[in-house]
């Protein structure tokens, strides 16, 4: 099971409205400039680019947040998604993977190793713990396919 939690990179970030707003302390900035000019550059194009829309990564992060919450809220509790809600998100927001399962009990088995506290529910930690396994599946899978090309 992959497990998807960074608490340094975790407590660094802030979330304000609809943007995020990602700020390093300055032990990070000195850590990552280390004396490097480039490196200084890179990160005052990244303050500048907070400034302005959103980047892709950015964006990706907010639909993530945003597909829990839609789905976690069903049910009034929008902190957890319930086996229901679990079982509907799977089916509408992975559906072309859920319907390439042949045994039918592979749901159940993915929210009982997902669901890490046993509660019964998925809290967003646990959410984002599916989204990274599938994410990697998904590269292993692009990556072996190019190289099976060549």
């Amino acid at each position: 099971l992959f497990v998807f939690y960074l608490p340094v990179i975790h407590s660094s970030v802030k979330c304000r409205s609809s943007k995020l707003g990602i700020r390093l302390s300055n032990e990070n900035k000195q850590a990552f400039s280390n004396g490097k000019n480039d490196l200084i550059e890179e990160q005052k194009l990244a303050e500048k680019q907070q400034v302005s829309s959103p980047t892709e990564t950015e964006q990706c992060i907010e639909s993530l947040i945003a597909v829990f919450q839609k789905h976690a809220g069903r049910d009034g509790n929008n902190s957890k998604l319930s086996k229901a809600k679990f079982l509907i998100f799977m089916n509408t927001e992975l559906g072309a993977f859920t319907k390439k399962q042949k045994d039918p009990g592979v749901l159940d088995r993915m929210m009982k190793k997902l669901d890490l506290d046993s509660d019964g529910q998925l809290d967003f930690q646990e959410f984002l713990n599916l989204i990274g396994g599938l994410a990697i599946a998904c590269h292993d899978s692009f990556i072996k396919s190019t190289y099976s090309l060549k």
